[in-house]
């Protein structure tokens, strides 16, 4: 029994080999990690981008995959980037279904620039390969897929709360009184302090002067871009088959983004 009792122990307790095989996997583990994030950290701008089109290219997106997107996102929001790695990283929020508005922001204001500045030629890169132009920055952006253009018109309202949930303010407004009765009613004093406010209500006053420097105040980004986008999507209306449609209708579905009427 005693013997019996040393056997049945022995297999069901872990070794001291098992017990630190499975230590040392849970610090590889906890090494790999540290070192994705040392690795994001010192990475150019280029490594990150070629990390983002790897992800978003992916053909199954497990958790893991998206905390490492989340990462990344972190990471290019504070980087610059230029004209062409904008366009690639704004397919890979589309490809990702990204809401980040902080990036959009600063991916429009950079294709913005690009679009309508004097420069001419465009930026070399590999994934670029992915759209139709013809070697200029304008016509890569105006052969973009719709719902590339549909996400740069929406930089502002895809990160939008649930209007449902915000409570409903309500102005306390007093009912206007009927004029017709209100005049028959009223004695002579009443109507000629009614007179009076009258006057000194509508009555022209000096207005005073004083120096006031005009502050300057920069243009959103992406509203000029916004702006042509809207045209080329009315453009496309006539000729519009179902998906195109409902592609477009994300447009009118917010109010701050007054386009298609």
């Amino acid at each position: 029994p005693a013997s019996a009792s040393r056997e049945a122990l022995s297999l069901t307790a872990p070794s001291r080999s098992e017990e630190s095989s499975g230590e040392s996997a849970e610090v590889d583990e906890a090494q790999v990690s540290t070192a994705r994030a040392l690795h994001l950290e010192a990475a150019s701008a280029a490594d990150l981008v070629t990390e983002a089109l790897r992800l978003a290219h992916l053909q199954e997106v497990t958790s893991g995959v998206q905390q490492r997107w989340q990462a990344v996102v972190s990471r290019l929001s504070k980087l610059e980037l230029n004209s062409s790695e904008a366009i690639v990283v704004l397919h890979c929020m589309v490809k990702m279904d990204c809401h980040n508005t902080a990036l959009l922001e600063k991916l429009v204001d950079r294709i913005e620039c690009s679009y309508f500045s004097m420069e001419l030629g465009l930026e070399h890169h590999d994934a670029l390969d992915l759209f139709e132009h013809d070697g200029s920055f304008q016509s890569l952006v105006n052969n973009l897929p719709l719902s590339h253009k549909v996400k740069l018109i929406l930089v502002r309202c895809t990160d939008r709360t649930d209007p449902l949930s915000a409570p409903i303010q309500r102005r306390n407004v007093e009912a206007e009184k009927d004029s017709k009765t209100a005049w028959k009613t009223a004695d002579p004093v009443e109507m000629e302090e009614w007179e009076r406010e009258q006057f000194e209500k509508g009555r022209l006053r000096i207005k005073r002067m004083r120096n006031v420097r005009a502050r300057v105040n920069r243009m959103a980004p992406g509203k000029r871009l916004r702006a042509t986008l809207a045209t080329q999507l009315i453009q496309v209306l006539p000729q519009a088959d179902v998906a195109v449609l409902a592609e477009i209708s994300q447009v009118c579905a917010f109010r701050q983004v007054r386009l298609l009427h």
